[in-house]
């Protein structure tokens, strides 16, 4: 009997490639099922044209993947497509996952220690960052809680992690603004996303810059500097944050009032009080991973998987997607997803998602479920769940919108400091600022 050789990312017939980039969002979680019954642990991708990587496709193996630094590097210098030109620097892939001064981007413990400290300082230097997030979430209802409708992405999940962010930085709102927007570009992988990223760094560069003349305007921003980081280095964490906390935290906010609005149980359960907010979150998570396929590792040496041999220089996506699924099918209860921590959306291992971090980020999607409940009386979803629209990229797993129906109430009084920065600093003399309720409207038109 002949043992057939392992065989390449790259000897693999075009026909047994999926391209994921050219996917339909709403039929992705089927493909996903279908690629886990064809190839069981790992499967051959395409993710541009031209450009193959490998995708775990179990919880188990995505999971080796985060924790094993040994074998998988998280430095893209170690891409082998990146370095050989195939994905070249003009590319969108280039600009989403070129190599930077941050903590997700190293692979030596010590530098990672080090801004790994540093970042977790900064995330913890806000004070009163709950009050924030609720302040903010009434904030943005007081817009539309007299209408009777809104959209929950447009008017809320979306601008609320804006908000927060911009008074983390110390930026008024039209800066906090262009610079999610030009994140969210370069999250897109598209023929924009190059510019998109340089006119970012140009923007962070700026707030770093003013940080050393005006400590108290940019607080995280300063935490960073304190703790011994350069300007490069706080510059690529600052746009590391916005990157995890703008359009994923959008995600986790919109898929959380998702699983509220649509499963019935879940409702019913949270309005009676036997589940917290948390928990809802918790279940989304498992159910709409915020983030669903993330390049996420590079082979450091050859190795076989299944009947594959990854070459060294090999890309790995993390499939985040993947794995909820496949924690899902062995889970025998779905009311056990509210408590099951065991999902990857923090990741795992050196380069896990700070702490502080993940508190945020469950702060904004159980404040966010919490002030709808309370403030938007009898909340339906306005359309059938089947027509929603979802975002095409594979990464980000977010809604493009969320249309509800309430009855009115009446707006609430909100603490000045959650209120956006006005666009002159403060030193300067007062001017006409248009109204929040102008500014929403024309940032999503």
């Amino acid at each position: 009997m002949t043992v057939m050789p392992p065989s390449t990312l790259y000897e693999q017939p075009e026909r047994d490639v999926v391209a994921l980039h050219r996917s339909a969002p709403r039929d992705r979680k089927a493909l996903f099922r279908r690629l886990q019954d064809a190839f069981g642990e790992l499967a051959p991708v395409e993710i541009a044209d031209g450009v193959r990587v490998w995708l775990p496709l179990t919880w188990d193996l995505n999971r080796r993947v985060l924790h094993d630094a040994q074998v998988w590097s998280r430095d893209s210098r170690n891409w082998a497509d990146m370095a050989n030109g195939r994905i070249p620097p003009t590319s969108g892939l280039y600009a989403q996952y070129q190599p930077r001064d941050h903590m997700l981007s190293v692979d030596d413990p010590e530098r990672h220690k080090r801004w790994s400290t540093a970042m977790t300082a900064a995330l913890r230097s806000y004070p009163s960052m709950n009050s924030l997030i609720s302040d903010s979430s009434d904030l943005l209802l007081n817009q539309v809680c007299q209408t009777g409708h809104a959209d929950l992405v447009a008017d809320y999940a979306a601008p609320l992690p804006i908000l927060v962010l911009g008074r983390m930085f110390g930026l008024p709102w039209s800066q906090a603004t262009l610079l999610c927007r030009l994140i969210q570009q370069v999250w897109a992988g598209t023929d924009e996303s190059a510019a998109a990223y340089q006119q970012a760094q140009q923007l962070l560069a700026d707030v770093v810059a003013t940080s050393h003349t005006r400590p108290e305007f940019g607080s995280i921003t300063s935490v960073l500097i304190e703790h011994g980081l350069s300007d490069t280095e706080a510059r690529d964490h600052l746009a590391l944050l916005v990157a995890a906390g703008a359009d994923p935290a959008t995600a986790l906010i919109g898929n959380t009032l998702l699983k509220f609005l649509t499963d019935a149980d879940t409702r019913s359960a949270l309005l009676r009080a036997e589940i917290t907010a948390d928990q809802v979150a918790t279940s989304a998570v498992h159910e709409y991973p915020p983030v669903q396929l993330l390049v996420g590792r590079y082979a450091l040496a050859d190795l076989r998987i299944g009947r594959y041999l990854v070459r060294r220089g090999d890309c790995v996506l993390i499939g985040f997607g993947l794995a909820h699924l496949d924690l899902m099918r062995n889970t025998r209860s779905s009311t056990a997803l509210y408590t099951n921590r065991a999902h990857l959306t923090w990741g795992a291992g050196m380069h896990h998602c700070p702490v502080a971090g993940q508190d945020i980020a469950q702060t904004l999607a159980e404040s966010a479920l919490v002030s709808v409940v309370d403030r938007l009386p009898k909340v339906t979803l306005a359309v059938d769940p089947d027509r929603l629209r979802w975002n095409p990229a594979i990464d980000i797993n977010r809604l493009l919108g969320l249309p509800v129906k309430f009855s009115p109430s009446a707006p609430r009084s909100v603490a000045q400091d959650a209120r956006p920065r006005p666009s002159a600093p403060p030193s300067a003399p007062p001017r006409r600022t248009p109204s929040v309720r102008a500014w929403l409207t024309g940032l999503w038109r």
